[in-house]
This record gives structure tokens, C-alpha cells and sequence, in this order.
């Protein structure tokens, strides 16, 4: 039998995660809790959003569940652990989150490489800040408030402050380029990051328009003190990197979306193994618009969870946006996903500690839509970076 448990109010929350001078977190009370069919809702003290729900095993280790949450009060997600703590985390103490500005995220379309992009998977919510407004763009976007959702020690967490306190802000070049750069972790441990947006106009001059999210090119780069494993499609077996690079966009939103666009719904059979997968396909914005003419659909949203069941391990399902990660070929004549369990918080603790005694981290999955441009294929890779059939 399933045990959950609520806390009555937010536990004190690292200064770290908070830069000094930007947001801070406060406590909230959580007032209602419920569980029904291995789902949790909660119902809390209404502050001023956004808010985050964060959920921890044992009181110590804490992991963010779940999207950033608005106007409203509760909250549902997915409860599958023995037992399970849950918090809710208010990013907006201080009051100096203005209106929302837009969602950037991680590319999940054609090209790049598949451990890399899952390694810097990453969601961005952008806020004006109360009370300031700059016409030059690097001011402007530099004084937006950015809750930055990522992986860090194989946890989900989020950056929570202005834009331009997560690293040092440059303009380099001919000063259409914004740059921000920060280091994490010391030692063999320790990563560079370089985030980049790459504008259509000057940066300190001031255009003729009100800046839009999809204005600036985004990208994310990581260099790593100690090479990383990263996976060759073509030969499905492991090398090694030092660098990763990765794009970030503002979705189409789907009710405008000019373009017809469709759930990618099927499974993957192979080595006695089956894995389902759901997922609406969507497009980007630049300037404001989806390309004039476009040759792969991205990954809009997945629409069920992923089940995975069969090949001798435990059956399981995750309906975690960081559990998954998509890579599409040209004109997505074929599908490649990778899915790493252990990232949803919600997993069950039973089947954690299975496959890790299995010693499977990954499952790729590779699904062709036409002939001849591929095979129906499925992989599991080790902590030990070794790649096998199931």
C-alpha cells in the first residue's frame, strides 16, 4: 500500500537556488491534500504566483514535479513512490514578477545530439519585472525574471531570479549578441554554460517594435571539465563529449497554428520490449511567426505518458517532461527517443531500484514512419555507458 504524505507548510528553501537581490521564497501553507488512483492534489495558501510543487522521499533531497504553476491555488500530479513528501515552493515573495512574458525551451526537433540535448533539456518562464521597463533589448531582456527549470545532480530544479544575475552579461561582437555565462560545480565536476541570443537588431539601440520572445535565436552551451557519454545514432553506440549545444524556442501556440499538425501515437516492439509513446507536434516562432516554410515538426507537448514494459524488467510508465526527450530525423521520416526513469520523481521506488540492479539508465527507442529510412529498434544503456539489446 502507497503512502503519501503532505507537509503542512513550505520547508525552508537554499539561499543558493535565489540570487541576492532578485526573487525570493517564502512560506506557504498547504491547506487540502488528496489522493486518488496514484494521483495527488493539492490546494494552497494563495500568495502571489507562480508557484512550484516539489516532492522528496526522504526530506532531504528535494525535486521539482511538474510546470510552473499561475493563478491558481492547487495542483495535480503523478504520486507512484512508497512514500512521498510534497512542498510547495512560492517564487514570487518579493512581488517583482510582472506579467508573463513567454516559455522558451529546449528544441526537441532534428538534429543535435541525443545525450546532450537530454543533458541540457531546459525550460524557461520569462516574466517582466514589476515596475521596469528598459527600450534598449539587452536592458530589457536582461531585467526579464527568468525561472529556469533544468536537470542539476540528477534532479529537476529551478533558477529563480533576473535573467542577468545568472552569470556575467555580455555584449561582444558587432552588438547584436547577448550572452550570459555562469559555472557550476568545481573540479572534474565542473561545467561551463553560455547562454546566447542572437538578435535580429542592435542590442543597445532601440527598435522599432516591443521586443517579442522569439526575436533573439537562443542557445545553450555546456562545456565540460570531464568528457561526458553521448551517443552515436548511426552505430547506436557511446563515445564521448566535452561540449554540448543546444537550441531554445517559443512554441507556436496551438490554436493559431497556421499549420496542420497531428499526434505522433505508437509503440516500439523489439527484443521482447515494448514502449508507447504519445506526442503532439508543434512548430517554432521567429519574430513572432511560424517559419514561412518549415521541413520538420518539433515536439509541442507529449499527450500520455510513456509506458515501457516487457524484456525481463519492471513495467513502467512516466509522464515526466525531463524522463524524455525526442530526436527526429528530416521531414520526421523517423522517430528516436530517449528515456531515462530515474529523472521522474514519481517513480516508483520498487522499479528504481530494479533497473538500476539492471544496470539500465536509458532506453532509446527508434520508430521509422516510412520504408526504407530506417528500423524498428530499441536500446538500453548502463550507468556504465554500454549500450545493449534488450
Amino acid at each position: 500500500m502507497k503512502t503519501f504524505v503532505a507537509q503542512l507548510c513550505l520547508l525552508s528553501v537554499s539561499a543558493a537556488l535565489f540570487p541576492l537581490g532578485t526573487v525570493c521564497a517564502q512560506q506557504t501553507a498547504v491547506v487540502d491534500f488528496a489522493v486518488a488512483s496514484n494521483i495527488v492534489a493539492l490546494a494552497w495558501e494563495s500568495t502571489w504566483p507562480p508557484y512550484l510543487v516539489q516532492t522528496s522521499s526522504n526530506l532531504l533531497d528535494w525535486c521539482d514535479q511538474g510546470e510552473l504553476l499561475g493563478d491558481s491555488a492547487t495542483g495535480t500530479l503523478a504520486a507512484a513512490r512508497a512514500q512521498a513528501y510534497y512542498r510547495v515552493r512560492h517564487l514570487n515573495a518579493s512581488r517583482m514578477v510582472g506579467d508573463f512574458f513567454g516559455l522558451v525551451q529546449t528544441e526537441q526537433g532534428e538534429g543535435g545530439m541525443p545525450l546532450g540535448r537530454h543533458r541540457l533539456k531546459s525550460r524557461w518562464w520569462l516574466f517582466r519585472s514589476a515596475g521596469l521597463y528598459s527600450d534598449y533589448p539587452a536592458e530589457f531582456f536582461g531585467q526579464l525574471v527568468a525561472f529556469y527549470q533544468h536537470v542539476e545532480d540528477g534532479k529537476v530544479a529551478t533558477f529563480a531570479g533576473r535573467l542577468d544575475s545568472l552569470g556575467i552579461v555580455a555584449t561582444p561582437g558587432d552588438a547584436d549578441i547577448l550572452t550570459i555565462a555562469w559555472t557550476n560545480g568545481v573540479g572534474t565536476n565542473e561545467r561551463s554554460y553560455l547562454l546566447t541570443l542572437d538578435f535580429p537588431y542592435a542590442v543597445n539601440a532601440v527598435p522599432d517594435r516591443e521586443p517579442l520572445p522569439s526575436d533573439p535565436y537562443w542557445q545553450l552551451q555546456c562545456s565540460y571539465a570531464s568528457p561526458q557519454p553521448e551517443l552515436d545514432l548511426l552505430e547506436l553506440a557511446m563515445g564521448t563529449t566535452t561540449t554540448d549545444l543546444i537550441s531554445l524556442v517559443e512554441l507556436t501556440p496551438a490554436d493559431t497554428n497556421d499549420y496542420q499538425t497531428r499526434v505522433r501515437d505508437y509503440s516500439v516492439v523489439a527484443g521482447g520490449m515494448t514502449a508507447t509513446l504519445a506526442y503532439w507536434e508543434g512548430l517554432p516562432l521567429w519574430q513572432g511567426r511560424p517559419p514561412l516554410v518549415f521541413q520538420t515538426y518539433i515536439l509541442d507537448c507529449w499527450t500520455a505518458p510513456t509506458w515501457v514494459s516487457g524484456g525481463g524488467l519492471p513495467d513502467f510508465s512516466t509522464d515526466s517532461y525531463f524522463a524524455r526527450t525526442l530526436l527526429t530525423t528530416h521531414h520526421n521520416f523517423m522517430d528516436g527517443t530517449l528515456i531515462e526513469p530515474a529523472l521522474d520523481p514519481a517513480l516508483d521506488d520498487t522499479v528504481r531500484a530494479a533497473l538500476a540492479a539492471a544496470n539500465v539508465r536509458y532506453v532509446y527507442t527508434q520508430h521509422p514512419f516510412y520504408e526504407g529510412v530506417g528500423n524498428e529498434d530499441m536500446r538500453l544503456i548502463g550507468f556504465d555507458h554500454k549500450v545493449r539489446h534488450p
